[in-house]
């Protein structure tokens, strides 16, 4: 018998975790967008937008469980490919109609396209296509996909001029704002600038493909993703690029997203994960229907994934999210389930476990009365020392039960949450 917990409620948890048939993969959040190309999605507070390419915006408020369309002052068939946020409210790029603004949580959009031009390949000027928007402080950017380069609107999209000095006549797939740093990911390679856009240099020694999809920070690091080679990653704010493929099946990267030291990647043939600064990938798919991964948002509880001609995915982090720790290669000599550290806790605790071999490996968050509320862990495991955070922000305060089996082990540890 356990010490926590009395022999009768632990003979229960056994029986509902050896019955219980739940796999770990991702599951559809696509009320009414099931079939929808989703080019953008976005967080403003609790809310995610969803831009897709028949000119709806959609907004769920309960985590992609339903979506509401939210168009109005939007024009028909307009494709929606960016979104940015700031205190204002939540701005949108758009294919043919520039940058709209809703400071209603959506419920209402206005055009903000004044100085918003560039020479058209039919002759006079006209609105370019919008494909990235990214805040720097109180600046507002705008990449373009119609050789128009880079716009600046220093007053909330109220008005715009074009910053390309030094950048040549190219797509711009996306931006990159952290401090004065500007960086663009081009079909030309990546750019950087430190001037707000007045100049640009390329940046991009060691990365082998000029055809950049993405760019982004997660710590001090930078990554780039390119259509034909791969991801590359800088450790020094972009003067040099190296390659981290290991454990990619496709070398066309698409978009990218991180949670604390967890790496998303979306591309062509899925989604991959990375928790040692990219060095390696692990597949991550199982459940999504469709390969093609266009971009993704992450909040405290999932991943979303917006795939091509399917809609939004959506997977809890805490089922991807556990990371080897210190000295990964030592070899366990045992199964083992530790206390979580901190206990009590408010409202996240780290829970460690090990692994003497390879294994399937599931470890469930229960209530008192026996309820399955998360499955924190359920991956196959090679032999080693693993973390995992759970986090209740969602739950009460109370006694909640961490169960983990492996093969024909079995522990139980007892969580005490108070807030």
């Amino acid at each position: 018998m356990k010490n926590y917990f009395s022999s009768f409620f632990f003979l229960f948890c056994i029986i509902l975790l050896l019955s219980e048939e739940t796999h770990a993969q991702w599951a559809a959040a696509n009320s009414t967008i099931q079939y929808k190309n989703v080019y953008a999605l976005a967080f403003n507070g609790n809310n995610l937008f969803a831009g897709t390419g028949d000119a709806s915006i959609y907004r769920s408020t309960n985590n992609g469980s339903s979506w509401t369309p939210v168009n109005n002052g939007m024009n028909y068939y307009e494709t929606i490919q960016a979104f940015a946020v700031n205190d204002e409210g939540i701005f949108a790029g758009t294919y043919s109609n520039g940058v709209f603004l809703s400071t209603d949580n959506g419920n209402h959009w206005t055009a903000f396209n004044n100085g918003l031009l560039a020479p058209s390949i039919y002759g006079g000027m006209a609105i370019p296509e919008i494909t990235s928007l990214a805040f720097s402080g109180s600046n507002l950017f705008a990449g373009t996909f119609n050789n128009a380069g880079v716009f600046l609107s220093t007053d909330n999209g109220s008005n715009w001029a074009a910053v390309n000095s030094g950048l040549p006549s190219t797509f711009v797939f996306d931006l990159l704002t952290n401090g004065t740093d500007i960086f663009a990911a081009t079909y030309d390679g990546v750019f950087h600038s430190t001037d707000n856009g007045g100049s640009w240099n390329s940046s991009d020694s060691g990365i082998t493909d000029n055809y950049v999809t993405f760019i982004a920070l997660n710590g001090t690091n930078l990554f780039a993703g390119t259509y034909n080679d791969g991801i590359f990653i800088s450790t020094n704010n972009g003067i040099n690029w190296n390659a981290v493929n290991s454990g990619l099946t496709t070398k066309t990267i698409l978009s990218f997203a991180s949670s604390g030291s967890d790496l998303f990647l979306g591309t062509v043939k899925g989604v991959f994960h990375s928790n040692d600064n990219g060095a390696n990938w692990t597949d991550i798919s199982s459940g999504i229907s469709f390969p093609t991964i266009n971009t993704f948002a992450v909040n405290q509880q999932y991943l979303f994934a917006a795939v091509a001609n399917s809609g939004v995915y959506r997977r809890p982090l805490s089922e991807i999210t556990s990371i080897p720790v210190k000295n990964p290669t030592t070899i366990p000599g045992r199964f083992a389930l530790f206390q979580n550290y901190p206990n009590p806790f408010n409202p996240s605790t780290t829970i460690k476990y090990s692994v003497p071999k390879k294994c399937m490996v599931t470890i469930k968050i229960y209530d008192v009365l026996g309820k399955v509320l998360e499955t924190i862990v359920q991956e196959e495991r090679a032999p080693g020392n693993y973390r995992v955070e759970f986090n209740a922000i969602n739950y009460s305060s109370g006694i909640y039960l961490c169960i983990m089996s492996a093969e024909n082990y079995l522990e139980a540890k007892k969580l005490i949450l108070i807030k």
